[in-house]
């Protein structure tokens, strides 16, 4: 996602340009940028920086510059290359070009004018390609110093060790090939010696985040798995942070409501000088209108992880910020091994049942992309979901008719919905006449999980094993009394009737009932 508040260049096909040299840079698809110097600088493409009015170089079809002896030599595209010596000369397109002026002297003699113009070039883009990787953002490189330490599972995620820091490097979800942000994380104890060498283009962090507006709900649930409920100062969204003990802590006024996410209160924000804040990204949004709170925005796109597994081990990434590394680390253990062993389970089941989810929402039917870790959730629990060829790692947009088409012989259907009581027949055929047509829907195989009565979307991105139990108990409900289910050391364990509500026999799930009238 395209930030306009970031202190880099992007370019059309390469995300850093570093100019040194120049007042101001532009280029196609981003906004801010600062240099020293020179008029402008447009980079399309960049493998090497083409400019209008300053000193930079770029040839076309050259492979060597022919100099007749001049003060400076011209290729088409570029500006000047100064020669000593030289009286005028051009190149367009040529691949070797000779000297009619005498040889230019380096040393003894050693090089001609051409042996002197192709040092120079290739010189110059040595020197071009070196500023451009500098802080790059657009491949997903990592720095060339440091130890890289890798993350198991988490595709967009990068941490290189330093002596005195870390550098974080979370990739483009959406752009791939490209850096979304980057991050350097230094100790407060640390920050004297190291502020003034850290790379170029990153945010900086002083660490532990002790101070922080939080915009997500799973990322409140995980600071409160970790111990460290005091690190949130302020929330978005407060109405949806379905977790008892932060409502209370806001009723009090300990934590401050933010106001939306779409559109948070800055106010609020500033009041309670944030150290950092916990957005969301999503694709072509932007954060610069948070950029006068000078505090570093950490963009959480774990959702955008291709499976369950590597979508919850941001948590480790999110401990080392706030200071709980070892907690984190240990408890993304525990669901590691939890979730293994049910996948284990559940792939000795003799049925794959065909699987759909969600429902129609203003006349749009959004889905999980078949690359989600929602379907590979669903497959982890030995069923086959309706999109599962599907290429997307985010949600689909679909036309509800679509969807039909596609799952009308689905044997189970999943949704959640807000508020207090489920959803009759009549309702749903009132909100979606054409649910009629699945056979799902026609055999009463629906389970509907209350996002107000339960912690489903509080929990389950960090703690995927919880979901994958309750799947697990609907699609193979023979599995619900195996033993390893039961029993197994490594297996969470999650009581049948946890929440206390009447006929529930999973986490989140309710069994669908239609009355008598509707049977």
């Amino acid at each position: 996602m395209a930030k306009a508040n970031r202190a880099s260049v992007f370019g059309k096909g390469c995300s850093f340009v570093l100019s040194k040299g120049c007042s101001s840079v532009s280029s196609k698809g981003r906004s801010f940028a600062s240099s020293n110097g020179c008029s402008s600088v447009s980079s399309k493409g960049c493998s090497s920086a083409s400019s209008k009015g300053c000193s930079s170089v770029s040839s076309k079809g050259c492979s060597s510059a022919s100099s007749k002896g001049c003060s400076s030599v011209s290729s088409k595209g570029c500006s000047s290359v100064s020669s000593k010596g030289c009286s005028s000369a051009s190149s367009k397109g040529c691949s070797s070009a000779s000297s009619n002026g005498r040889p230019f002297a380096f040393g003894k003699n050693l090089f001609s004018s051409l042996g002197i113009c192709c040092l120079f070039f290739i010189s110059f883009l040595s020197i071009a390609v070196s500023l451009s990787s500098c802080g790059n953002k657009s491949g997903v490189g990592a720095s060339s110093s440091g130890d890289t330490i890798r993350y198991r599972y988490a595709t967009l995620l990068t941490r290189i060790a330093h002596d005195r820091y870390d550098e974080i490097i979370i990739n483009d979800p959406w752009k791939k090939g490209h850096v979304l942000h980057k991050y350097c994380l230094v100790k407060r104890a640390d920050s004297a010696q190291v502020v003034g060498n850290l790379p170029v283009g990153s945010d900086v962090v002083y660490l532990p985040v002790n101070r922080a507006v939080v915009a997500t709900a799973p990322l409140c649930q995980l600071m409160l798995w970790l111990q460290a409920p005091t690190v949130i100062k302020g929330v978005c969204d407060a109405e949806y942070v379905n977790i008892a003990e932060l409502q209370k802590l806001i009723a009090q006024g300990t934590i401050t409501s933010c106001g939306s996410s779409m559109a948070p209160s800055l106010e609020q924000m500033a009041v309670l000088h944030p150290q950092v804040l916990f957005m969301s990204s999503y694709e072509n949004g932007s954060f610069s209108m948070l950029k006068r709170l000078k505090a570093p925005v950490i963009e959480c796109v774990e959702y955008m992880e291709p499976n369950a597994l590597a979508r919850a081990e941001w948590m480790r990434f999110y401990g080392l910020l706030i200071g709980k590394e070892r907690q984190a680390d240990s408890l993304f253990t525990q669901v590691e091994k939890s979730y293994k062993n049910l996948v284990a389970l559940a792939a000795k089941a003799k049925q794959r049942p065909m699987v759909l989810t969600e429902r129609v929402t203003s006349g749009t039917w959004y889905c999980p992309g078949g690359a989600s870790s929602m379907a590979t959730l669903l497959s982890d629990a030995n069923a086959r979901y309706v999109f599962a060829h599907d290429t997307h790692s985010g949600s689909l947009s679909l036309a509800p008719e679509a969807v039909v088409a596609a799952a009308h012989d689905a044997d189970v259907w999943l949704f959640t919905y807000l508020g207090p009581r489920p959803l009759s027949k009549q309702q749903l055929l009132a909100e979606y006449h054409g649910y009629a047509n699945i056979k799902a829907f026609r055999n009463a195989k629906i389970y509907h999980c209350s996002s107000e009565r339960s912690n489903y979307f509080n929990e389950v991105s960090f703690h995927p094993d919880f979901l994958l139990a309750d799947m697990i108990k609907i699609f193979h409900p023979d599995m619900i009394s195996h033993p390893d289910m039961i029993s197994h050391p490594d297996i969470i364990k999650i009581p049948h009737l946890n929440l206390g509500r009447k006929g529930n026999f999973s986490r989140y799930y309710d069994v669908f009932t239609p009355s008598d009238k509707e049977k």
